[in-house]
């Protein structure tokens, strides 16, 4: 039996999963079911016999552990019993295209790696489409209408709204697509500014530790031997600085420190705001 299987992301970023067109038919008979307020046993007795269990395995296909193979003459009495047409069965979850990629696990050269969406076509055709099959199609379809005129209106009315509802399908598949591919590139450029706020915090903490550090290393060398910081540890335990002129007097005083590395930067930090500080003459 064939069964699902789940794949990476495709370039939509959606989770890939492999499915076949008989696991689609048990899904839509579950969701259609559902929809109709059907129990899995009065569907069974709808298709003339099948059991609660029988009903319940043909949905659970959709699982791929266990796939039943519908022949056309089920697929059509399942269509009657849930009173729906038979391209019903065959469409996608809603959720394609959206939330998940769906695509065909098989061997033919239709199925592989196509997307349940690009199968609508085959089962929703256009009116527009000029092959020559879909000539016939049509002819026969005016040939029922000629003779069984509403069967062959309703059978057209049907095909139509299917196939507006798959060209819905397909446009928000593609409105999901572009928004995806839009919050991607918002995302790059979010990581690349957060990259370059800590390359700039990088170099400013460098920068400023370098400053400290020179600063530090002029006090405790004694540079300047004219105009100097004293720093001074007080009755109380604290610590003080005082700015001291060439000719011996205190000019300034600071605040209280509670330890001495404390002090040491208040000096430094003195030291570096009136390195580059001009003179306001207000006399």
């Amino acid at each position: 039996m064939a069964k699902s299987a789940k794949a990476p992301g495709g370039g939509d970023g959606l989770t890939v999963r492999l499915v076949t067109i008989n696991q689609l038919v048990g899904y839509n008979m579950g969701e259609y079911r559902k929809a109709a307020g059907l129990t899995q046993e009065e569907l069974g007795q709808r298709l003339g016999g099948w059991t609660k269990v029988a009903v319940s395995a043909a949905e659970r296909s959709w699982d791929g552990k266990r796939v039943r193979k519908f022949d056309a003459d089920e697929l059509v009495a399942i269509a009657r019993a849930l009173g729906v047409p038979v391209p019903a069965l065959f469409l996608p979850p809603e959720n394609a295209g959206t939330a998940v990629r769906y695509e065909l696990a098989g061997t033919s050269e239709i199925e592989q790696h196509a997307l349940l969406t690009d199968l609508l076509p085959y089962f929703l055709p256009a009116s527009d489409d000029q092959s020559p099959a879909m000539t016939a199609f049509r002819n026969r379809l005016m040939a029922l209408d000629a003779n069984f005129p509403s069967k062959a209106d309703e059978a057209m009315t049907i095909v139509d709204d299917a196939r507006l509802r798959a060209e819905s399908l397909q446009r928000d598949a593609r409105e999901h697509q572009a928004a995806v591919a839009s919050l991607a590139v918002a995302r790059e450029e979010l990581v690349r500014r957060i990259d370059e706020l800590r390359i700039f915090e990088r170099q400013y903490r460098s920068t400023l530790t370098a400053f400290l550090e020179r600063q530090l290393s002029e006090l405790r060398a004694g540079v300047d031997d004219k105009r100097r910081f004293v720093l001074v540890k007080g009755s109380t335990g604290k610590y003080h600085f005082n700015l001291v002129a060439a000719n011996g007097q205190v000019v300034a005083t600071s605040q209280s420190y509670e330890d001495k590395q404390s002090a040491l930067n208040g000096i430094a930090s003195v030291r570096y705001a009136a390195s580059g500080a001009g003179i306001a003459d207000q006399t």
